[in-house]
């Protein structure tokens, strides 16, 4: 049984290894990766949409998700796509660093930060580029370029 509950606790441990590769991220990434974001989502004249995929956690296909437009922006794009800023742990709380996480769909009723690794947004018709790869946040096991029939 020992055995058993260390082996789960291993699993466990390096199971969300690939997980949240650029959820958290400096200033100057999520500042790209929301710009980014905003400018490619809906270049189309299509409602605009990103597709979302985590490959090292076992999806298979990518879900394409609308990106809802936010009145209150002053945005260009009227998207609504932004960063919020988030605090590591640490110890003494006074000392946790600082992250920014991407949002999209903030004034919806289920809001999520997007992590930027697994987030593809339309370069060209029919391909959609990894954020993460974009904006130079380093991943690992996820594709760059995702080809759709769309």
């Amino acid at each position: 049984v020992k055995n058993l509950i260390v082996f789960a606790a291993l699993l466990t441990i390096a199971a969300p290894a690939f997980a949240d590769q650029c959820d958290w991220n400096d200033l100057a990434i999520a500042r790209r990766g929301a710009a980014l974001v905003k400018a490619l989502a809906g270049i189309t004249g299509e409602e605009p949409s990103v597709y979302t995929v985590c490959e090292p956690c076992g999806e298979g296909l990518a879900q394409l998700t609308r990106v809802k437009l936010d009145e209150d922006t002053t945005s260009p794009s009227g998207l609504d796509v932004t960063y919020k800023k988030v605090r590591g742990f640490a110890a003494d709380p006074k000392q946790a660093p600082t992250y920014w996480q991407v949002t999209m769909n903030s004034k919806s009723t289920a809001p999520k930060s997007q992590d930027l690794a697994y987030l593809y947004v339309k370069t060209a018709a029919n391909v959609y580029a990894n954020v993460a790869t974009l904006v130079n946040c380093p991943v690992s096991g996820v594709t760059p370029v995702i080809y759709t029939g769309k």
